[in-house]
């Protein structure tokens, strides 16, 4: 079953950006990798690399 996504107005693209500002600098600080970020979060590396691009 495939899912429709819906647009995302401004207001959204701007959150999802901050979001990920916000997670690259935590993975900054911690000193981990995108995978041991994406590994903490339970998800695939793919998918942690497209919320830090928010």
């Amino acid at each position: 079953m495939t899912r429709k996504l819906l647009p995302v107005d401004d207001a959204g693209k701007n959150a999802l950006a901050e979001l990920g500002n916000r997670l690259r600098t935590l993975r900054i600080l911690r000193s981990d990798t995108m995978a041991q970020m994406a590994q903490r979060l339970q998800c695939s590396l793919s998918t942690y690399a497209a919320l830090e691009k928010g």
